[in-house]
């Protein structure tokens, strides 16, 4: 298959990109920014902000048979409008770009917060309904977008949201070496 990561140099971006390769599909990644180890793995850059609508419409899609939509914002503070831009607005050109082009399957990388509110959750699934207030513009702007592309899905358009809980492990540029320097520091907090 011919696949396109969006988010390709990240930490998820690249472990997906190793195991498409791994399987032998023809992959190219889509950033706003140039990675070297990628350029190492032979895989096809393209450098591009998903926000930019036109500057979007210069990149063939039509040549891939799936994209793997790993880009986003995360965090919880920030501007909202940079949160919108990024992840609503960047998917929403993406998902129309993809359906237009002939794109069978699109994947996309949500988050289990676009379900959360203020209560805690047991048993979550796919049926859990979204809340009516987020605690954050992350977790409110990955929801917006996880309904407009289920909402697109048909059978020329598969498309689906996986809501990966914690994603971690060798390379992991976040949790762990922020635990780490917490520890260092003497400020890691251990509850009971």
């Amino acid at each position: 298959m011919h696949v396109l990561v969006t988010g390709g140099g990240g930490f998820l971006g690249t472990y997906i990109v190793k195991a498409l390769l791994r399987n032998n599909h023809f992959v190219s990644s889509l950033s706003r920014h140039h990675y070297p180890h990628l350029t190492e793995l032979d895989v096809h850059q393209i450098q591009c902000d998903l926000s930019n609508a036109d500057d979007l419409q210069k990149i063939d899609l039509s040549t891939y048979d799936a994209v793997i939509h790993t880009a986003a914002l995360a965090g919880v503070w920030g501007d909202s409008k940079t949160y919108e831009k990024i992840n609503y607005l960047g998917t929403i050109n993406l998902v129309k770009k993809a359906k237009e082009s002939g794109v069978k399957y699109f994947i996309y990388t949500s988050s289990p917060s676009v379900v959360f509110g203020k209560d805690d959750l047991a048993h979550a699934d796919e049926s859990t309904s979204y809340p009516g207030k987020y605690l954050t513009d992350y977790a409110r702007t990955k929801a917006m977008a996880e309904k407009e592309i289920l909402a697109a899905s048909d059978d020329n358009f598969q498309a689906i949201a996986l809501r990966p809980h914690l994603i971690w492990g060798p390379g992991d540029p976040h949790l762990i070496p922020r635990i780490l320097e917490k520890a260092k520091a003497g400020k890691l907090k251990q509850v009971g």
